[in-house]
């Protein structure tokens, strides 16, 4: 049985990550106002005042004396917090003059935070505009882990985050990338910020426009891989997007902790990871095979690498 102590330290942490969560819809929200979206605007204001509300009800209403986070209760936190996210951040979809199912809503909401990249949207295009950057910022803050963000503010909120990583972050090798876990944390959100930053730069540079630069940074780095386009990164026959979108894929889907130990010159330990390995080796021998099985209808192993794997297609 949880103590009511414990429950108390859950319910607050959870109602102050929720208020977090919904924080990431501001961006949205000042599209919606700059666009004249006027819709939208209401759709966003309604989560983000239930969120500020729960949030500022556990700092004020809920004690401070926070009691210890054991392994299940940071899986129950993690759990919770995943299915409220999901829950909160599809009002806006559901909101939305594009007239979207709830069901759907919810499915849209889910597939971003935990960036499956999956839809139900048969044309994103309509979407407004503020509700497509809403979808890639979800996919975006799934994708380096909610928890991992509040892991990093723990000492604010007053308990221990380690609990929560094992949670959110199982690790193979379950080990401990930092002595101070909030400040491996920092440093791998700081990683993800800027990784994001650079994609964006460099899709603009390859002719995309800044509104569908920053979305597909987001989503690209999640690796969720969601378009503002109905045919995909197809839409925009750039080879340089093309590769630019494989090797960010790349660096997305690869274990942060690995970043975390370049950050520590710690190479020999990255180039002898066996997860990095396995998953680069995956990766050349799935594209040579697909490529090989293409060149009948290509003509040429380069053709088939490049024209069939960026062939349009949505996403």
């Amino acid at each position: 049985m949880v103590s009511k102590r414990k429950r108390l330290t859950i319910v607050r942490l959870l109602f102050i990550i929720i208020g977090g969560v919904t924080l990431f819809m501001l961006p949205s929200l000042l599209t919606a106002i700059i666009l004249g979206e006027v819709s939208m605007i209401r759709a966003f204001l309604i989560p983000l005042i239930i969120g500020i509300v729960l949030a500022l009800s556990a700092v004020l209403f809920f004690r401070k004396d926070a009691a210890g986070i054991r392994p299940r209760e940071g899986i129950l936190l993690v759990f919770l917090t995943w299915i409220l996210s999901s829950l909160i951040g599809s009002i806006p979809y559901y909101l939305s003059p594009s007239g979207i199912h709830i069901v759907d809503a919810i499915f849209e909401s889910s597939c971003g935070f935990s960036t499956t990249g999956a839809t139900t949207l048969p044309d994103v295009e309509s979407l407004p505009r503020s509700l497509l950057l809403w979808r890639s910022i979800g996919h975006w803050a799934g994708g380096m882990g909610i928890i991992l963000l509040t892991v990093a503010l723990m000492p604010l909120l007053g308990v221990g985050g380690i609990q929560l990583i094992k949670a959110e972050v199982p690790d193979p090798e379950r080990e401990k990338i930092t002595p101070r876990i909030t400040t491996a944390a920092k440093i791998l959100w700081g990683t993800y910020c800027v990784f994001t930053i650079v994609l964006a730069l460099l899709y603009r540079i390859g002719g995309m426009d800044w509104f569908d630069a920053v979305c597909h940074s987001f989503t690209i780095m999640s690796t969720g891989g969601v378009c503002t386009k109905n045919t995909g990164f197809g839409y925009y026959n750039s080879a340089f997007i093309d590769w630019v979108t494989v090797v960010f894929m790349l660096l997305g889907a690869l274990n942060f902790n690995l970043y975390y130990r370049m950050y520590q010159k710690k190479f020999r330990d990255v180039f002898h990871n066996t997860e990095c390995r396995v998953y680069f080796s995956i990766f050349i021998i799935a594209a040579l095979a697909v490529s090989v099985s293409l060149i009948p209808q290509y003509g040429s192993f380069g053709s088939a690498c490049v024209t069939g794997h960026f062939k349009p297609h949505r996403y």
